[in-house]
């Protein structure tokens, strides 16, 4: 393939509100300004949530959802189903060419049959000049993800080739240099592409009076006082343990005496677990934190990010940082940000964040540390205690 394609297929898990999704809906708006006349498909597990993304078709298939089954019996079952799918939009007579077809997070092993399938239709079709595949990688199911691995083994364990199918022999994208350098050391294809980060004037198009006034009602809800005064600090991301968000909640209750406006919870079930957890934590401890914060937001009929407006800064404490929004945005929205800098980012950016720290050290007189030289480094069931 020379130049751009004329079709973008873009294929992920699922449609829920998320990092993955804002980059798909970007790639599909800029390839439409880009290519008028082309064709843009997303391809996904079906969603409840609408699919909003200007101008592209969206073709739901439910077996592409998240999927830990690795008896290999069922893998190869719905692997086939997922290649014939797939390839079925690749075949219709009227799809533009050439086509590109590009799987996001499919290298994550959250659905091994998709990660099968992926990998043998781009060897299926690799002498085709017409159709081409490429893996954008966000995260890396090897780094932070213990869980995913785990998975990994115990498929290899059931006599299944997965890393070959994770990591199949196309180019990859990624979103930071750190990645790409980890590619060509590897020896794979990869190619540097950040992600699109947009920030709207929106303070004509706003009214941050229904958006103080929707805050005031989720925090009445939610039984939280906001004080006179007291600092508006956002964190516009979902409550997951690598966010760190017992170091925000730490940061925002005893340093910066204001309050956390949070997301919600991931979507594994650990994920629901550790959520549980710090809602119960907070509630106990009547902390100033007001989680699914996208309910304000929402409220107004506005994007979360929008909740910038209202923020007197920002907070960031995230250890390893796939998409880049929460280290980015403040500075677009024109609001400061504290907090930490994560792995891997201080190389891709030219915004200066020399005041972010890179360990938080506690002193021994705090319990459940013993003198820990970075809060990130404890265990998470430390971490918890610690805001105890």
């Amino acid at each position: 393939m020379n130049g751009l394609p004329a079709t973008l297929i873009q294929i992920h898990y699922h449609l829920r509100t998320g990092g993955v999704r804002r980059v798909m809906s970007d790639l599909s708006e800029s390839f439409l300004r880009l290519v008028p006349n082309g064709k843009s498909i997303v391809c996904t597990a079906s969603s409840v949530e609408a699919f909003r993304m200007d101008d592209a078709e969206y073709r739901p298939f439910d077996m592409l959802d998240y999927c830990d089954n690795i008896d290999a019996e069922n893998v190869f079952a719905f692997s086939e189903k997922i290649f014939c799918f797939i390839s079925k939009i690749i075949e219709e007579e009227d799809l533009p060419k050439p086509i590109l077809l590009l799987g996001h997070n499919i290298n994550l092993a959250k659905n091994i049959a998709l990660s099968k399938a992926f990998a043998e239709l781009n060897s299926h079709y690799v002498n085709c000049e017409e159709i081409k595949f490429m893996m954008m990688v966000h995260d890396l199911a090897e780094e932070n993800r213990p869980d995913r691995m785990s998975l990994v083994e115990a498929a290899e364990r059931n006599g299944l080739p997965v890393r070959q199918w994770l990591w199949p022999e196309c180019h990859y994208l990624t979103v930071n240099r750190r990645n790409e350098r980890l590619f060509d050391k590897a020896g794979f294809s990869a190619t540097w592409l950040p992600n699109r980060i947009v920030a709207i004037n929106r303070s004509r198009l706003i009214d941050k009076q229904n958006l103080h006034l929707a805050l005031q009602t989720v925090a009445a809800t939610d039984e939280i006082v906001i004080k006179k005064n007291q600092a508006i600090i956002f964190y516009p991301v979902r409550v997951i343990e690598r966010k760190n968000i017992a170091e925000a909640i730490f940061l925002v209750s005893i340093l910066f005496d204001g309050v956390l406006l949070i997301g919600s919870s991931g979507t594994k079930q650990s994920d629901k677990e550790f959520f549980g957890r710090m809602k119960e934590l907070v509630s106990k401890f009547n902390l100033p934190v007001i989680f699914n914060a996208d309910r304000i937001s929402a409220a107004c009929g506005v994007d979360f990010s929008t909740l910038y407006e209202i923020c007197d800064f920002a907070i960031s404490t995230s250890t390893a940082e796939g998409f880049g929004y929460g280290i980015y945005e403040p500075c677009l929205y024109g609001k400061s940000l504290v907090g930490r800098m994560p792995h891997g980012v201080e190389e891709d950016t030219l915004i200066d964040l020399s005041h972010l720290y890179t360990r938080l050290p506690l002193p021994k007189e705090f319990p459940f540390c013993g003198a820990c030289e970075d809060f990130a480094a404890l265990p998470v069931s430390a971490r918890e205690r610690i805001l105890e």
